[in-house]
């Protein structure tokens, strides 16, 4: 168990210890290029405007026309079912009906007929 218990912190510290390896190479590079963060600053800086506000607000209206999509999809769904529902118990409810008279008629009729 003990064993168990150094290999997994071994292995935990080296994946720690790769990533901040990883981490500070990337940074290191990236503050090496210097002159392309310079140049994609000056790219940035010619686009007029802000395209984040328009993309959101469609991204906002785009989900939450599928938000009402969804309901009605899911609320048409629930209204076919509650009728096939109505429409299967209908027969049943007639048949019980049916059977019922038929009883109460048996029940009528062996009186008669023995009168």
């Amino acid at each position: 168990m003990l064993r168990q218990v150094a290999r997994t912190s071994a292995h935990l510290a080296t994946a720690v210890g790769m990533t901040l390896l990883l981490v500070s190479a990337g940074a290191a590079t990236a503050l090496a290029d210097s002159d392309l963060a310079q140049e994609a600053a000056t790219v940035e800086s010619r686009i007029s405007g802000n395209l984040a506000g328009p993309v959101g607000l469609v991204a906002v209206l785009l989900g939450l026309g599928g938000l009402v999509l969804g309901l009605v999809r899911h609320r048409r769904a629930a209204q076919v079912e509650a009728m096939a529902a109505a429409a299967a118990a209908t027969p049943v409810a007639e048949a019980a009906t049916t059977v019922a008279e038929q009883l109460a008629g048996d029940s009528a009729a062996p009186a008669t007929r023995a009168a």
